[in-house]
């Protein structure tokens, strides 16, 4: 757990995602984990790794610009990693991030909402909407919001409950692939079931030389990445 207020460790910023959360969004993916969940798909990120530190004033100038650009976004989600094993940060960010005005905020954490609402009572009045709970293998869900049945979402802003009720009702689907300075990333939620078969065809694509769709906006720890492609979505789900 890391507890540097001015700095936060950040695995991957990338634009547009498509495929966590209601529209079309930037997403925020924190390096660092101490929960661990077995059967976990991005393992990469527990570490906390100081290479990946960020200032936090930094990454807020990165996401204004993100959300200056046009066509206009819909939200900001931060996943992980775990963003609460970063909370002094987290909470400078995220109080950072109300200032720019983005008012549409999804954050996703493997701890249970009553633990992190009686450790940081100010989160309802920071973020728009919490999936929490750990990731559960073997426990396998078709909401195309979860990784696992146990998981669930709480809503803080009822200017936003049509859209979040639309999107609690979709489906597993299309998954999105992008670059990162490390190599692959996946963007979206999976059947457990899947996960293997995913991973061996994103494996197939790298060793064939094939192009990846979904390559866009982003930015790792280490710099920007220049767009290319036009998809935003990648097919990744088996056959």
């Amino acid at each position: 757990m890391s507890h540097n207020a001015s700095h936060i460790l950040v695995h991957l910023l990338h634009c547009p995602v498509c495929a966590l959360g209601p529209g079309r969004r930037v997403g925020l993916w924190l390096q660092g984990c101490s929960i661990h969940c077995e059967g976990c798909m991005s393992p990469d990120t527990w570490a906390f790794d100081g290479g990946n530190a960020l200032d936090v004033d930094v990454l807020l100038s990165e996401l204004s610009g993100f959300f200056d650009g046009t066509p206009p976004l819909d939200g900001l989600t931060i996943s992980g990693g775990e963003p609460f094993d970063q909370p002094e940060a987290l909470l400078r960010l995220l109080r950072g991030i109300g200032e720019l005005g983005i008012q549409d905020i999804l954050v996703f954490s493997g701890y249970r909402a009553e633990t992190l609402l009686a450790r940081y009572p100010e989160i309802p009045v920071l973020i728009t909407a919490l999936v929490d709970g750990p990731f559960e293998a073997g426990n396998e869900t078709e909401s195309g919001w979860k990784g696992s049945a146990n998981q669930t979402m709480r809503l803080f802003r009822p200017e936003f409950e049509e859209r979040y009720s639309r999107w609690a009702e979709t489906q597993k689907g299309g998954l999105q692939m992008a670059t990162n300075p490390r190599g692959i990333f996946i963007a979206g939620i999976p059947r457990q079931k899947d996960v293997a078969q995913i991973l061996e065809k994103v494996a197939s694509t790298i060793l064939s030389g094939g192009e990846i769709p979904g390559r866009r906006r982003q930015r790792g720890f280490r710099g920007a990445a220049e767009p290319q492609g036009a998809n935003e979505l990648c097919p990744l789900e088996p056959e």
